[in-house]
């Protein structure tokens, strides 16, 4: 439903994106997983009546530089540097890998 409908908007996290049934949060969806690892572990079948609650985005990150997909990524409270390396979808041939 959230690839369906564009997602969240640059205001909305993508990391803790939460399903709502009868007043209570059955799950919580990070959708970088989805995307990058293609986990689906917290994908569930929606009902009639769920709500897709999508807070505001979290803390965030710039990476640039000899990355190939420098960009401004939402982080969690586990985020390591090969994670970021990983969402930015790697570094170039030409990335100096002595100092970051």
């Amino acid at each position: 439903a959230l690839l369906v409908s564009g997602g969240p908007n640059a205001n909305g996290s993508l990391r803790r994106i939460e399903l709502k049934r009868n007043g209570r949060t059955i799950t919580v969806f990070d959708m970088y997983a989805m995307l990058m690892k293609g986990d689906k572990s917290q994908d569930v079948r929606l009902q009639t009546g769920d709500v897709i609650y999508i807070p505001p985005v979290g803390a965030l990150i710039g990476v640039a530089g000899e990355v190939q997909q420098p960009g401004i990524y939402e982080i969690n409270g586990s985020t390591k540097v090969s994670d970021l390396l990983y969402t930015a979808v790697g570094l170039n041939a030409g990335a100096f890998t002595g100092r970051i």
